[in-house]
């Protein structure tokens, strides 16, 4: 390799990393508190623009607006592992389809098919 490659990886390498912040974040609460209360993205756009001075894309605040609800999101719910979902479903559609089952739908099964309903089996 060229020397004036290694010095400039060198010198690069020497430079305190960063890592990016975006200009939008000082004014999460405010965005947030617009976007609850039912603003379009580009009228909180205007509001950055002329109270706050700072202009960004409209992709720019959508990216920050679902990527900071989205965070919020998983904070106050904690996840359930997805065994225990799929318990959950399997217990409301049999109950659900157990309870939707008449007396007059269970008369007229076949006759090999069991007259019991579905709740006494289980």
């Amino acid at each position: 390799m060229s020397t004036d490659i290694d010095d400039f990886l060198n010198e690069l390498d020497k430079q305190p990393k960063s890592k990016t912040r975006s200009v939008l974040i000082p004014y999460e609460s405010e965005i947030l508190e617009l976007k609850k209360r039912g603003y379009t993205e580009s009228v909180i756009l205007l509001f950055l623009e002329q109270k706050k001075g700072v202009k960004v894309a409209q992709s720019t605040l959508n990216w920050f607006i679902n990527s900071r609800l989205k965070k919020r999101l998983l904070n106050e719910e904690a996840p359930q592992p997805k065994s225990f979902q799929k318990t959950l479903a399997v217990e409301e559609s049999t109950t659900t389809s157990a309870a939707a089952i008449s007396d007059d739908e269970i008369a007229r099964r076949p006759s090999w098919a069991s007259k019991t309903p579905l709740s006494e089996l289980i």
